[in-house]
């Protein structure tokens, strides 16, 4: 935790979620509020030549939509954003400030859907649960091209093996 009470990343705030320390108020007192890119950006200020001012401008502006119920449109911050940014370009973004930022944003898939900063232990559970269901579903669709992909290195193993065995006029080895 900093010293103004705000977190610099996510990793900080699950870690306070696990332990229990992070959301003991039994009402919805507890939020991730202290999140604050411009700390964050403060702090680690090699992140300014990492991230765009653009991915820094939305970062603000989601920071800003605090609980499920706040959320904002991805749709609405493509058009905040102006000419240029579209729904594909504001996820990457996302995606970007997530892992590079460690920014807990998380994203609804039921009304309102959109993106915020999640207010309550069961919104944090809830995303954590989903993107880690996501996260084990792509693990197990990776394994159905590993055969393939073992295959292609045996095979371009096999060929790097025909090549060097070619002898001197041109013709394959024996």
């Amino acid at each position: 935790m900093s010293d103004d009470g705000g977190f610099t990343s996510a990793g900080e705030v699950a870690e306070q979620v696990m332990q229990g320390k992070l959301f003991d108020a039994p009402e919805r007192t507890r939020t991730f509020v202290g999140f604050s890119i411009n700390y964050v950006l403060k702090k680690r200020p090699a992140l300014r030549g990492v991230l765009t001012k653009a991915e820094i401008t939305l970062a603000q502006m989601v920071e800003g939509h605090i609980g499920q119920a706040q959320a904002i449109r991805i749709k609405t911050l493509a058009t905040l954003m102006g000419e240029g940014w579209e729904e594909r370009s504001i996820k990457d973004s996302i995606s970007r400030l997530r892992v590079i930022a460690h920014m807990p944003i998380a994203a609804t898939k039921v009304k309102p859907y959109g993106l915020f900063m999640p207010a309550t232990a069961e919104e944090a559970r809830e995303t954590h649960d989903r993107l880690f269901g996501e996260g084990v579903r792509l693990i197990i669709l990776s394994q159905l091209f590993a055969r393939d992909r073992d295959l292609a290195r045996k095979l371009e193993g096999q060929l790097d093996l025909e090549l060097k065995g070619s002898s001197a006029d041109g013709q394959p080895g024996k």
